[in-house]
């Protein structure tokens, strides 16, 4: 038994024995390549190629794919790093490169990224296939069978993230459910504190989840969200209202209790029924708290405002919102005082010792030592010319600062000229009718049309002839200066109505219908001075030159007067045709027979400026009287303006936009080479040193379409603009480039900052033009027809019923800046070619010619020229449209502010919205309409109801503020009303009239004691109203005028810009007196006598004939900022102007000096840009003025 088992073991051993002996031989089971089954068109797919075996050391295959459906994007090794894996043209080849890591068993040994075309069908099947496989161990190689994969091309995820289907149960949505509207809103009981929503999305994949579904009283959100398939989402959203609890009745009580700010007081002292206060705090608080707590303790919530303060006014807000939502404002003007501006007195310090003798001999001078000091910071090259452009620039300012103050001494006293503050000058002027009555002397006709061109509007005019005629009986009404000039003109109309100065009973009064039934009859004869001139010659020669200044005082806003080349030619043919009229100089006639007389130099300045304005082609605009007559176009509603503003504005932002990058590279480049901040590589390689400058002005010449389209339509109307003058800098800054890029050589940078510098501006003066054209207009598109407009009259800037058609074709009118472009840009820029083509000729260096015109170009136009008269004005539009005020462009601001005069009525003073009245006894009525308080009523021998009768029907005939007052206190206790008849008023501030034959008079004081009434003695009253019947006192009116802190406002600004206020007030007690003593200022108004007044009163009535300004608020403070606005702007707009071509006229000449002088260093695109950056700023501040007054 043992033997059998030994044998068989032995045998077992033998057999292990040869099978170790036997070699080994790579037996793989097979290959595999595997990836995802499904796939989309334009998805990314890896395929995973994997072999199974033993000791393989070695694999090659061949990688077959459809091409048509899939694109292999790349391949990544899976295998150790030992290995070698290599994918070329689809072969596979991968070994072991150590021979000590081969693969047994299953191994990754590639990852295969294929990409499924976008073009591939859903259900299209693709595949790939590595076939070819062997797998060798070192000793032998082994064939493996094919490996393969295929998956099919799903559908693409859908992106339907809409519903089919929602509802709230029994509540119904508003509106009824649609796909495609997403906010609805439902109305549910107490009882709903959850939304019964049913929804049902359209596509099965996507998912819809709900939010806010939780309600409370009030309003509720809640919010469906659906998210498709493809991850897209829609929200749809559902306004809950649950109605409050029926059984509860909620407060409503928003009230405060205590209102506490956390520094200063409160002015007045806090009162839960005063919602407005003030608090005044010094500069160094910078910031404040308001604690407020709510009276009602279930208000649902009170604000705590908490903020940093400016300087000036802050207004916070506390709102206290009440139980059942109602909700209160408090409102707290905090005041942070300015900062101290003085300077202390040091005490104690030490006086500097005198300088020793020897110093000053070691000084470079003031100005080498200032410009070390300034350039030292910066470390730039100090050269010998470098201090002239410092001293250039500060010229610049020194000149606009005295300019500034000249101007506005001139135009001051040229204002005063126009119409003195003496009251009797504001008196309309003679009846044109007086050359008539004497027709011998010359000199008297020419003063007479001189005289009525100064008034041109009739209502102004008539008035005063009319109180002329009633005007000599009266004893103390008006003054004797004034009665002997209205007499003497008004000789022929008396004549007609010899029997009105009989009545000697009632010399005084002025009649208030005659001044209104008779102005326009009278503008008629205004042509007869045209005809006058004609009789010139005939007078002796010594006064003919005296009338001839007086066109320089006439009104803008008048109508052109005779061109003076057109009189002076007519008055030599007058000599040829009467060769024995006398000469005005005695000297010998010419070989003519014909000796002119000779002109004075201001009629011959005028010749040339009417000569140059006749060339300017926009002069059709600013005199449409001198144009020929045709039919003027329609004029866009301003629906259409604005719409097409609004496009333009989005277009030349996006210029603008697009300018700003290669503007900036640009100045950057001219900064960083001008510095020295580069190494010597930059200087000697021609293609970095000109070819970057050249690529970037490029790109703003290409960027810069509306500029070609702007030059272009000026170029086809024959004008040159700045736009123009920015390409030309432009083309040869890129030319100069061009030919050093050309010929190799770059000795100096080419000058592309400063053209695209002023490429960029011209783009931001476009679309600041469009900017303000836009603001203008939409406020007139949202406004509609405004209720005033700002029109001109002989006494000023006076608020008329609103209208708008011009407002369109007045903002077409031309700025003096653009006006002015196409004469001086033309001939600044030939001379700048003229003086570049003589340096390089006397210099022998044509070849430099290019850069020496760009030099001289980019010199000569200024960065301040596209801007001088867009930005002032675009900032004036921006202000304006947030005062609900609009002006109609430079003509329209050049017209309100010529005369430097505002009308002013009751209206504007004490506007009738604020009136109020007040009894302080139980038994006395009271009402309450605004800032003229009437504190009682004193009756005598009267019953009171027949008193307010009597005053109800002298106010209503005479337009008073104290009519809507006493209506109100009629009210209920008297049910009759009386109407007066025979108006007058009266110099000495009261009015009469008969009412059911009673003669029936009311005044102030003085105007009283003038008639002779007995007053009461004790009785102390500045602004009371008295009123007598039949020359006996019959009621006393307490009235009290309370100022407005707007009008306040607006009185003190008129007053800082010198603009004088024309009252015209029908107010008895509205005196110049009385706005010093309520407004504590003297805003040194013209008190016209009271025809003028009533006058302009009755012209504020009517309709205005041109609409220079849109005013959409009532009071004094809208017209005072459109005034005070366009003042300041049409002095920014002058100013820029004038600086902007001297500046351009002094950066010539200084750079053609340094061209001849050969300092080119000192003529860099680094310098050039200071000094065009320094004649940009005085623009910049004046521009800057026109938005702070």
């Amino acid at each position: 038994m043992r033997k059998r088992i030994s044998s068989v073991l032995a045998g077992l051993l033998a057999a292990l024995l040869l099978w170790g002996l036997a070699p080994v031989t790579a037996e793989a089971a097979g290959a595999s390549f595997s990836g995802s089954g499904s796939v989309r068109a334009g998805d990314s797919v890896t395929v995973t190629f994997t072999v199974s075996g033993s000791n393989i050391q070695g694999i090659t295959a061949v990688l077959h794919y459809d091409s048509s459906a899939l694109t292999l994007t790349g391949t990544r090794q899976l295998v150790g790093s030992s290995w070698s894996v290599d994918m070329s043209g689809g072969n596979l080849l991968a070994y072991d490169q150590s021979l000590s890591n081969p693969i047994t068993g299953s191994a990754a040994v590639l990852a295969v990224t294929f990409q499924v075309k976008s073009g591939v069908a859903a259900g299209t099947r693709v595949s790939a296939t590595i076939t070819d496989i062997v797998a060798t161990d070192g000793n032998s190689d082994q064939s493996l069978n094919d490996a393969s994969w295929a998956a099919s091309v799903a559908a693409p995820p859908s992106g339907n993230a809409n519903l089919a289907g929602l509802s709230c149960g029994d509540y119904a949505l508003s509106p009824a459910f649609s796909a495609g509207t997403t906010e609805y809103s439902v109305t549910v009981p107490y009882d709903v504190s959850r939304l019964p929503l049913d929804y049902r999305a359209a596509d099965g994949g996507a998912d819809v989840s709900v939010s806010g579904n939780q309600l409370s009283v009030g309003v509720n959100t809640v919010v469906l969200t659906v998210t498709a398939a493809n991850g897209a989402s829609r929200r749809y959203t559902i306004s809950v209202t649950r109605q409050p609890d029926p059984n509860v009745t909620l407060s409503s009580d928003a009230s405060l209790s205590e209102l506490t700010p956390s520094t200063g007081q409160l002015s007045p002292a806090f009162s839960p029924e005063i919602t407005e206060y003030a608090v005044y705090v010094p500069y160094e608080t910078s910031k404040i708290s308001l604690s407020a707590t709510a009276k009602d303790s279930k208000a649902l919530g009170v604000t705590q405002p908490d903020a940093s303060l400016k300087e000036g006014d802050n207004l916070l807000t506390v709102t206290c919102t009440a139980e059942d939502g109602a909700t209160r404002d408090y409102t707290v003007h905090v005041v942070r005082m300015p900062a101290f501006a003085g300077t202390l007195p040091q005490i104690g310090q030490p006086e500097p010792e005198d300088p020793s003798p020897e110093e000053p001999q070691t000084q470079t001078g003031p100005f080498r030592a200032l410009w070390t000091a300034l350039c030292a910071p910066v470390d730039l090259p100090l050269n010998r010319w470098l201090p002239m452009y410092a001293i250039l620039a500060a010229g610049l300012v020194i000149l606009l600062v005295l300019l500034f103050f000249i101007g506005r001494a001139v135009g001051i006293a040229r204002s005063r000229r126009r119409l003195p503050d003496h009251p009797a000058q504001m008196e309309p002027p003679q009846s044109p009718a007086e050359p008539e009555s004497v027709p011998e002397p010359v000199p008297e006709p020419e003063e007479a049309p001189a005289a009525s061109e100064e008034t041109p509007v009739p209502p102004v005019i008539v008035p005063e002839s009319v109180p002329a005629e009633e005007a000599p009986a009266p004893e103390a009404v008006t003054p004797p200066e004034e009665e002997v000039p209205a007499e003497e003109p008004e000789a022929p109309v008396s004549e007609e109505v010899p029997a009105e100065p009989e009545p000697a009973p009632e010399p005084e009064p002025i009649p208030e219908p005659e001044p209104v039934s008779e102005p326009e009859p009278e503008p008629e004869p205004a042509p007869e001075p045209e005809q006058e001139p004609e009789q010139e010659p005939q007078p002796e020669p010594e006064p003919e030159p005296e009338p001839v200044p007086e066109p320089e005082y006439r009104p803008d806003d008048e109508p052109p007067r005779e061109n003076p080349l057109d009189r002076l030619r007519r008055r030599f043919r007058q000599r040829q045709e009467d060769p024995d009229e006398p000469r005005a100089v005695p000297e010998e006639d010419d070989e003519d027979g014909v000796l002119p007389e000779r002109v004075p130099l201001r009629e011959r300045l005028s010749a040339a400026a009417q000569w140059v304005r006749d060339r300017i082609p926009a002069r059709d605009l600013e005199n449409p009287d001198d144009a020929p007559e045709e039919p003027p176009e329609p004029e866009p509603t301003m629906d259409d303006a604005a719409r097409e503003q609004k496009w333009q504005c989005a277009r030349l932002h996006r210029q603008r936009l697009l300018l700003t990058a290669p503007t900036l590279l640009a100045i950057a480049v001219a900064v960083i080479d001008g510095l020295d901040l580069l190494s010597q590589g930059w200087y000697d390689h021609v293609w970095l040193r000109c070819g970057i400058p050249a690529g970037l002005l490029a790109l703003c010449l290409l960027l810069s379409t509306r500029l070609w389209h702007e030059a272009g339509e000026s170029l086809g109307h024959g004008r040159v603009t700045a736009p123009a003058a920015a390409l030309v800098c432009g083309l040869a800054a890129l030319a100069d480039s061009a030919q050093c890029l050309f010929l190799g050589q770059c000795p100096n940078l080419p000058f592309a900052a400063p053209a695209a510098a002023l490429l960029y501006l011209c783009a931001c003066g476009q679309y600041r033009a469009a900017r303000a054209r836009y603001d203008s207009f939409r406020l007139a598109q949202l406004g509609g027809t405004p209720p005033y407009v700002a029109s001109v009259t002989a006494a000023g800037a006076c608020k008329q019923q609103g209208r708008l058609e011009g407002f369109y074709r007045m903002w077409q009118s031309p700025d003096p800046a653009a006006r002015w472009q196409p004469i001086l840009t033309p001939l600044y820029l030939a001379l700048a070619t003229v003086l570049a083509l003589v340096a390089a000729l006397s210099g022998h260096q044509m070849n430099r010619f290019l850069w020496l015109w760009s030099a001289l170009l980019s010199a000569t136009v200024p960065l301040s020229l596209p801007l001088s008269g867009t930005l002032p004005l675009s900032l004036l539009c921006r202000r304006l449209h947030k005062s609900g005020c609009a002006v109609a462009g430079w003509r329209g601001a050049r017209a309100i502010t010529a005369a430097r005069r505002v009308v002013v009525t009751d209206e504007d003073l004490f506007p009738v919205g604020v009136l109020s009245l007040r009894g302080k006894e139980k038994n006395e009525p009271s009402a309450a309409l605004g800032t003229v308080e009437l504190n009682g009523l004193k009756v005598y021998d009267q019953e009171i109801g027949e008193a307010l009768a009597y005053a109800e029907a002298l106010c209503r005939a005479a337009g008073s503020q104290l009519t809507p007052l006493l209506l109100q206190l009629m009210d209920g206790q008297v049910s009759f009303r009386y109407d007066a008849h025979d108006l007058h008023y009266y110099e000495d501030g009261g009015i009469d009239c008969t009412v059911r034959g009673a003669t029936v008079a009311m005044g102030s004081a003085y105007f009283m004691k003038k008639r002779r009434i007995a007053l009461p003695r004790d009785l102390k009253m500045e602004t009371g109203v008295f009123m007598t019947v039949d020359g006996r006192l019959a009621a006393i009116f307490a009235v009290k005028y309370l100022p407005s802190r707007n009008v306040e406002w607006a009185l003190r600004a008129l007053r800082r810009n010198r603009v004088t206020p024309v009252l015209a007030t029908r107010g008895v007690n509205i005196t110049p007196n009385l706005l010093k003593r309520k407004f504590r200022l003297n805003a040194r108004p013209i008190y016209p006598g009271v025809a003028t007044r009533l006058a302009l009163a009755d012209l504020t009535a009517q309709p205005g004939e041109t609409p220079n300004a849109l005013i959409y608020r009532d009071g004094l403070l809208p017209m005072a900022e459109t005034v005070i606005g366009s003042q300041r702007m049409c002095q920014a707009v002058r100013w820029s102007t004038i600086l902007s071509w001297i500046g351009g006229l002094c950066g010539l000449v200084l750079s053609y000096y340094l061209t001849t002088a050969g300092d080119f260093a000192a003529l860099s695109p680094l310098y050039m840009l200071a000094f065009l950056v320094l004649l940009l700023l005085p623009t910049l501040l004046l521009s800057g003025l026109v938005k702070y007054y």
